[in-house]
């Protein structure tokens, strides 16, 4: 159970984007380049993260033959994907928002 947690926790702590890690990244950047450098970047930094831990992973799969961890890649993947387009929204927003004259 002990190993369980630490394990949850550290992959928790990866700068990946929706987990914590990734958003104490992003507002480490924030505070120095701005929102949009600082998501720019933090998107980029997520991505790399996770092209490595999937390839250490698809050799864990082969290793270990545990069904769950192809799972657990998928799930980040899903959540990365969906942060990238919930950022490009924004972006797309604060955008219409800059333009409107009052």
């Amino acid at each position: 159970m002990f190993y369980t947690n630490l394990l949850l926790g550290i992959i928790n702590l990866l700068p990946i984007l929706p987990l914590d890690g990734g958003n104490i990244l992003n507002c480490i950047l924030e505070k120095r380049v701005g929102f949009y450098i600082s998501g720019k970047i933090s998107l980029f930094v997520s991505k790399i993260v996770l092209i490595i831990i999937s390839l250490i992973y698809c050799f864990a799969i082969f290793y270990l033959k545990n069904f769950w961890i192809f799972c657990g890649i998928i799930y980040l993947w899903i959540l990365f994907f969906k942060e990238e387009k919930n950022f490009a929204l924004y972006l797309k927003i604060l955008d219409k928002y800059k333009n409107t004259k009052y």
